[in-house]
């Protein structure tokens, strides 16, 4: 195959511009009643940005999600709270389900449950985690 044919390949006429998202300031509360021997709060907030690529005819071929994020844990039953950073980066396949994380992450784990993970993770179309390169720490542990 010459260059020519490769870099042909590659050009940017066969894929239109990237479709930007942005979230503003958010705050969302997600009361976890049963994760834990104690009932949870997570109040999450940020301020996140996303890009969808997509192919010449609009398609999304693949994403990307990051930004700012945060979740506080609180602890219902005696208040204590903890506020840790999981900006990720998320990336996503065609169909918008996240396939890969790195950086920090809360998601679940099999025979964990709920973790905050760090490092290289793929994950299921549960967002769980399937695979991975790094440390993970049950919430309910950070939170005892």
């Amino acid at each position: 195959m010459t260059l020519a044919a490769v870099l042909g390949l590659a050009s940017p006429s066969s894929a239109s511009e990237p479709i930007i998202t942005r979230s503003g300031p958010f705050e969302v509360v997600i009361p976890f009643p049963d994760i834990c021997a104690f009932p949870l709060t997570a109040t999450l907030s940020g301020n996140t940005h996303s890009l969808t690529f997509v192919d010449a005819a609009g398609n999304p071929t693949r994403g990307f999600a990051a930004g700012q994020l945060f979740v506080m844990w609180t602890r219902d039953d005696t208040g204590a709270s903890r506020i840790f950073a999981i900006a990720g980066p998320s990336f996503f396949d065609a169909a918008g389900n996240a396939i890969r994380g790195t950086g920090r992450w809360v998601t679940l784990l099999e025979g964990t449950g709920l973790v905050l993970a760090s490092g290289n993770l793929t994950l299921d179309e549960l967002q769980a985690i399937t695979a991975m390169n790094g440390h993970a720490s049950s919430i309910c542990d950070l939170m005892s």
